[in-house]
């Protein structure tokens, strides 16, 4: 097989792992920062009794809700059927 092809794969190969890389490193960013929303949200209740506004309880969620879609994609992409 011709060395360049095998380079030009091995390289094209080490740049789709960089940004599956970047992307789920921005995922667990994301989850991290949903996942201290929620426990804020949490303390909040347990504190007054009340429970967190509609938009602080709806960006939680889709925040999470986007970690969760962005995991399965990485797994998917590492694990192809």
């Amino acid at each position: 097989m011709n060395i360049a092809l095998v380079e030009e794969v091995y390289f094209a190969q080490k740049e789709r792992d960089e940004a599956v890389m970047s992307r789920l490193q921005l995922a667990i960013e994301d989850r991290d920062e949903a996942i201290a929303r929620a426990k804020h949200m949490e303390m909040s209740l347990k504190v007054t009794g009340k429970f967190p506004g509609v938009r602080e309880t709806r960006d939680t969620s889709t925040a999470l809700s986007a970690c969760v879609a962005v995991s399965a994609s990485a797994a998917a992409q590492r694990h192809p059927a």
